[in-house]
């Protein structure tokens, strides 16, 4: 078939195969005719019935697979003129573009059909499916940390009781609670890094959590104690599902969640660990009266650990929203603001920062070059040192604590209460984590929970033994400081100090800080002074510790600010 000529263009058959007389698209047609063009598919025509037509129309777009939400927004927030170059440099070819005719803007009259849209905007459909993600994400983080609360507080409280009751000394229960995070330690760090390298976040999760449950709800089997003693501690070589499921929900979270925005914080979730502790506290104390300590804590925690892998199998781990590595490392230029993302010694001091000294901090992403740099870093290091003797201050109450309680004549019931007061208090400290951070530096939260702390191990050593133990209660209250504020405090700012590459596992070295050698060590050391000492010498002891770290912490962090701006040639750090 001959090829029609611009000049003698076939007028009347393209008019023809138009099913439209609108007086636009007739001109358009006879416009592009004229110029050698096929004529562009009007809306409503199948592309593949016009390439039957019309063989020099380019064959239709394959559509490829889909793409994710994120993108599809993305691209759709863009301007027009950035999705659509032949628009956006003044329509000089005509074409089809989601399923509907674009005319040169030469050939286009003031009428409806001239301004067809690009095809249908997903945006919208695209926020909100995320929207409904997340908020998803969000109910499951709460159930998450409800029944992981309420597990751990049938059990974990009365085990320093259940190895007194099977014949172990307290030197040898302050060597098993030494020993417990010290294994747990190593063991998120080596999981969490593990998880972000092979974005395995899921399955082992729930691979640590069914094993470790299993152990645990198994210790009354033991028959000997160093059987016991030997499950006990391999229960903690797969406790890593805690710090996992830390970093999934904290994946979920906005980012500007970190930068002191709005939307659901950690907070907002971990409250519910309040709950749930408090909850099952309670019901646990009345459950060890009337089933025996023997008995009742394996099977509560049992039937909560199930609930909890319900849970963690639904959950998902947002891939997709990793922060800027060199944004996550930046130091504060402004001196001295309280956001939840800026590193705590670069608040707390109130200068800036180099950013070579980023840049070396994000610079290896997820390799082993990337964390040694960002452990290196003044400020990460003395945030290390906080969370460490936070976790020391806190061993040393929760595994000693309600050994002193019984002590002083105390039982189970009092014991369910102290849990219900340590709730009450954990409570408003996690749900106004976010308006505290925005409001107060990192450095001072923390510094204010030693401090808090101090306090509390004083009251225990002074007050109860001339009050008697029922006195703890009001001391407890003194939890949502010593613990809730501090907690949510260090979780958020390890997660806005490290690089995307490296968040669950930067996530796992603070809580194996705190939970592993602090708590250790405040086994250990608790074991060995309540020995010798009894309760009051412990917690006097424990007291001076807790004031002596605020008062080093606080040391350093003057000392960073002297060599900033001490003219000694050496870059801020």
């Amino acid at each position: 078939m001959s090829r029609p000529s611009p000049s003698a263009p076939s007028i009347p058959r393209l008019i023809a195969q138009l099913s439209s007389a609108d007086a636009s698209v007739v001109a358009g047609a006879v416009q592009l005719a004229a110029l050698g063009r096929p004529p562009a598919l009007r809306p409503g025509t199948r592309p593949a019935q016009y390439a039957r037509r019309s063989p020099r129309l380019p064959p239709p777009v394959r559509r490829g697979r889909p793409q994710p939400p994120q993108a599809v927004a993305r691209r759709h927030d863009r301007p027009a003129a950035d999705r659509s170059p032949d628009r956006a440099a003044g329509g000089s070819r005509g074409g089809i573009v989601g399923g509907t005719a674009h005319f040169p803007a030469a050939a286009r009259a003031p009428a409806q059909h001239a301004a067809q849209p690009e095809g249908p905007a997903p945006a919208p459909a695209a926020a909100g499916a995320a929207k409904t993600h997340r908020d998803r994400q969000m109910l499951l983080a709460k159930c998450w940390f409800f029944f992981g609360g309420a597990s751990g507080a049938v059990l974990f409280p009365y085990v320093p009781l259940y190895l007194d009751s099977r014949g172990l000394a307290p030197s040898q229960i302050g060597l098993v609670s030494a020993l417990r995070p010290w294994i747990a330690a190593p063991a998120a760090v080596a999981a969490s890094s593990a998880a972000d390298a092979r974005a395995a976040h899921g399955p082992l999760l729930l691979g640590g959590l069914a094993a470790s449950a299993a152990l645990r709800a198994g210790l009354p089997l033991a028959a000997a104690p160093g059987q016991l003693v030997a499950a006990l501690l391999a229960a903690e070589g797969f406790s890593f599902f805690g710090v996992l499921g830390d970093a999934t929900v904290l994946s979920n979270l906005p980012k500007d969640q970190e930068e002191g925005g709005g939307g659901p914080t950690y907070g907002d979730q971990r409250v519910w660990a309040s709950v749930g502790w408090g909850v099952a506290g309670v019901a646990g104390g009345a459950a060890i009266r009337k089933w025996g300590l023997a008995a009742a804590p394996f099977w509560g925690f049992g039937a909560l650990s199930v609930l909890l892998a319900l849970t963690g199998a639904a959950m998902r781990y947002d891939y997709s929203s990793g922060r800027d590595g060199d944004e996550s490392l930046q130091q504060d230029d402004g001196g001295g603001g309280g956001g939840e993302g800026q590193p705590l010694l670069a608040r707390a001091a109130g200068g800036g920062a180099d950013a070579a000294a980023a840049e070396a901090g994000a610079g290896a992403g997820g390799s082993g070059g990337g964390m040694r740099s960002l452990l290196l870093r003044p400020d990460v290091a003395v945030f290390l040192f906080e969370a460490t003797m936070l976790g020391f201050g806190m061993g040393v109450c929760q595994g000693f604590e309600f050994l002193y309680l019984r002590q002083l004549g105390g039982g189970e019931a009092l014991m369910g209460l102290c849990l219900l007061a340590m709730t009450v208090a954990e409570v408003p400290a996690f749900a106004l984590q976010g308006p505290l951070l925005r409001r107060v530096p990192v450095a001072t939260v923390i510094d204010g929970a030693l401090l808090t702390l101090a306090l509390r191990t004083a009251l225990y050593a002074a007050v109860l033994p001339v009050l008697g133990p029922w006195a703890i209660l009001p001391m407890e209250l003194l939890h949502g400081i010593t613990f809730a504020a501090a907690w949510g405090a260090c979780t958020v700012h390890a997660a806005a100090v490290a690089p995307p590459a490296l968040a669950a596992s930067f996530q796992g070295v603070m809580q194996a800080a705190w939970l592993g050698l602090g708590t250790g060590l405040g086994g250990l050391a608790g074991g060995v002074l309540f020995e010798r000492s009894g309760g009051p010498g412990l917690f006097s002891v424990t007291a001076g510790i807790m004031a002596a770290s605020a008062a080093a912490a606080a040391a350093a962090r003057a000392a960073t600010k002297a060599r900033r701006g001490g003219g000694d040639g050496s870059p801020p750090l």
